[in-house]
This record gives C-alpha cells, structure tokens and sequence, in this order.
C-alpha cells in the first residue's frame, strides 16, 4: 500500500494560537480551507477547523476577539510521513474527521484529506 508521504500536501497553512478567532477564520476563508494545524515554534499544539468556530459562536460562549488557543482541538489525529496509506483511511472513517496532521516527531510536515484519497483512487495511485 502507498505511504502517507505518497499523497500528503506538503504546503500546510499552520495557524498560531494568539491569534484571534477572526484573523483565523478569515485566513481559513480566504484560502478556502476549513481548518489548519495550530503551531506554536515548530511544535503542533492543536488543530482549529470552521466548526470550532460555529460551534462555539452558537453556543455564545466565544467573541470573535478570543484566542485560537481557547477553542482549539488539543488532541489533533496525526500520521507519520512513513506511515501506510491504510492507517490515515482507518483514522478518517473511525474519527470522522476532515484532515490528519502529518508529523516527523512533533513538527508539521503535512496534511491529508479524504478528498487526496479519493484523488488518488481516482487516478489509480492506490
């Protein structure tokens, strides 16, 4: 089976944790991702993805002034780079989740979607 590295985007917008929920959600907006890699120096320390923020928002218990870091997922899933493909598709359909965090010990190194899987299928590289 491919490798995690085989289909990873290595181009990964990472989001600091001081920043605000509006300069996240109007970086996620205007690239058109739902969600990034919270990195703090080159240390992963959560990932924060548009439903952090509606979830949140709906609930009142946020301002558009707090921090990244307050409504974060602390417990982001990860992958290696060397990891079988076989382990990313089990962790998406258990968790339901939209992106792994590819990792080299603690450093950000990717991400993979569902949406790179189904590419790949797509164009037969699994």
């Amino acid at each position: 089976m491919a490798k995690v590295k085989e289909l990873m985007s290595q181009s990964v917008l990472t989001l600091s944790p001081e920043s605000t929920l509006e300069e996240a959600a109007q970086t996620l907006a205007n690239l058109g991702v739902s969600g990034a890699p919270v990195v703090e120096g080159d240390k992963l320390v959560g990932v924060f993805s548009k439903s952090d923020i509606v979830d949140d928002l709906s609930d009142g218990a946020i301002d558009l002034t707090d921090l990244v870091r307050k409504t974060m997922s602390r417990s982001p899933l990860t992958v290696g780079p060397d990891d079988d493909l076989s382990v990313a598709i089990r962790l998406f359909a258990e968790k339901k989740v939209h992106r792994i965090v590819v990792v080299d010990g603690t450093e950000v190194v990717g991400i993979i979607t569902p949406l790179d899987i189904v590419r790949a299928v797509h164009e037969k590289l699994i």
